[in-house]
């Protein structure tokens, strides 16, 4: 029932008691910016930790949180907006961009669907850099990114391909299920269909990894670890190498 406020990450308040405790907080940027909901009016304001009692731009109805400097907003009938973290609208996307996922800034691709349901990918000013042409498409990780387009021959693959949309592999959905939509560490793990566990794939699309006596699924790798599950939904830590 109290108002909200803003701490830092060594616990100073940095924000008192500025907003409704109806209203809606966003994720704090790095650089101090937030989105703050209105509760009466349902939309979106910007705020910074350096003025928060003035909002830094007009209300949107609609925003992302931010993605390193950047966040997506936009007014009801309006084309999407790319604004930065002092509330300066940096682009203005295509009117063929229906709606926008997050946006990596350490690949500098962010995927995009468009008004006929088809998706691609913008990068950090706005511009389309991959052409929507895909009927899936996940984030892009560390150069990667899982796709797939139209059946062919009434086979579904997934498309691995990297940030200039070059294919450098695919993943068979006849023979594996995705369990994780991204790579990390040069490693996706799936779920082989026939020996009804996990294994991990390389950038070539091979089995480096076999877990399929071990593992029913699998998150994707941090800092060389990741968070696995045996068939009684219990979980472990192993390494890249297995451990």
């Amino acid at each position: 029932g109290k108002s909200w406020s803003i701490m830092d990450a060594d616990g100073n308040i940095v924000v008192s008691e500025e907003y409704s405790s109806d209203d809606e907080v966003s994720i704090v940027s790095l650089d101090g910016a937030y989105w703050v909901q209105s509760h009466k009016s349902g939309k979106y304001s910007l705020f910074s930790v350096d003025s928060p009692d003035k909002p830094l731009t007009d209300a949107y109805d609609q925003v992302t949180r931010f993605f390193g400097e950047i966040a997506y907003a936009a007014n009801n009938g309006e084309q999407i907006v790319v604004i930065n973290t002092s509330g300066e609208v940096i682009a203005t996307l295509p009117k063929e961009v229906k709606t926008v996922a997050s946006y990596s800034a350490d690949n500098d691709r962010a995927a995009f669907a468009s008004q006929d349901g088809k998706c691609g990918y913008l990068n950090g000013e706005g511009e389309v850099v991959l052409k929507a042409e895909y009927t899936v498409a996940y984030d892009f990780h560390q150069g990667l990114a899982v796709v797939s387009k139209d059946s062919i021959e009434d086979e579904f693959v997934y498309l691995v391909i990297d940030t200039e949309g070059n294919v450098k592999c695919d993943i068979d959905t006849e023979k594996y299920d995705l369990v994780c939509f991204y790579y990390s560490e040069g490693l996706i793990p799936v779920l082989d269909k026939d020996k009804e566990g996990i294994v991990f794939l390389n950038e070539e699309g091979e089995v480096v990894e076999d877990y399929s006596r071990k593992y029913t699924n699998a998150a994707g790798f941090l800092d060389g670890y990741c968070v696995v599950v045996n068939e009684d939904n219990e979980c472990a830590v192993i390494t890249t190498e297995g451990e």
